[in-house]
């Protein structure tokens, strides 16, 4: 019986070191196609449109909207914003939420 437990312990950790190797690979392969967005202030910005429920709906619905100029970098990707007119944009906003507005 003794035996038994020691070896349940023992595949356990073998099982525990193969997850882990593999959560590193997967990781690393992951990480290698992820591409930072970084914005200066005073860059203009289209940001993402959350759906609400209200107004346009459906796949043919714009996706992004703006212009919007970058107000404030506030760090670890987050971002104030604000319109053209220099109306501040209620909220911060992740970078994975905004892409670059090409004029």
């Amino acid at each position: 019986m003794r035996l038994a437990l020691d070896l349940i312990d023992e595949v356990r950790d073998e099982a525990h070191a193969r997850n882990v190797e593999y959560q590193k690979r997967t990781s690393f392969h992951y990480n290698r196609k992820v591409k930072e967005r970084f914005f200066r202030q005073g860059d203009l910005v289209l940001k993402k449109i959350e759906a609400s429920g209200v107004g346009e709906k459906g796949k043919l619905a714009p996706n992004w909207e703006g212009p919007y100029r970058v107000k404030k970098t506030l760090g670890r990707g987050a971002y104030k914003l604000e319109t053209l007119n220099e109306t501040e944009v209620p909220h911060t906003w992740h970078a994975s939420n905004l892409k670059i507005y090409y004029v």
